[in-house]
């Protein structure tokens, strides 16, 4: 049985510089995925591209985690590498595998669109399938989301149009 997980006493923050330097990275890096697979899908099968891309970031990240990680219990052991299996066949046949795919046919825009819908369909699923009420941030996260979406997809659909026009 491995040690109880220690619950931190004191909670850092960063500098609100810090924080929004992180999230404007988060934001680039984000977007650029889906034009990376854009271009990746132009020279090489996309189940390939997307394999590879995830064993570069699982190479660079899994040191990264076992150096600066939890000390007592981190080394994966049989069973955690048998769940990352599956969580990866699942990623690669079914949610990233399936965008990667459908970059073959439609604007990457749209793909980065269809993929920012995902935070809806979690808020949906958890009130439908497991009856739970969302809190009023939640509802009202969701509602500034999807109009900026709705915005989004209405130029990136118009653009879209001219593109497949000829």
């Amino acid at each position: 049985m491995s040690a109880p997980i220690e619950q931190p006493t004191a909670r850092r923050s960063g500098s609100p510089a810090a924080i929004w330097t992180a999230l404007s990275l988060v934001y680039v890096a984000w977007s650029t995925t889906f034009v990376a697979i854009r271009v990746t899908n132009e020279t090489i099968p996309p189940l390939l591209g997307g394999g590879v891309r995830f064993l570069i970031a699982g190479g660079v990240l899994l040191p990264i985690a076992l150096r600066f990680g939890d000390r007592s219990g981190d080394r994966p052991r049989a069973t955690h590498w048998w769940a990352a299996a599956v969580v990866a066949a699942l990623m690669m046949f079914g949610g990233n595998g399936g965008i990667v795919w459908a970059e073959r046919t439609i604007p990457s825009g749209m793909a980065g669109l269809a993929i920012a819908t995902v935070p809806l369909w979690m808020a949906l699923i958890d009130r439908v399938v497991l009856g739970h009420r969302q809190p009023r941030v939640v509802v009202s996260g969701s509602r500034w989301g999807s109009s900026g979406r709705r915005c989004s997809w209405a130029g990136t659909r118009s653009r879209a149009r001219s593109t497949w026009a000829g």
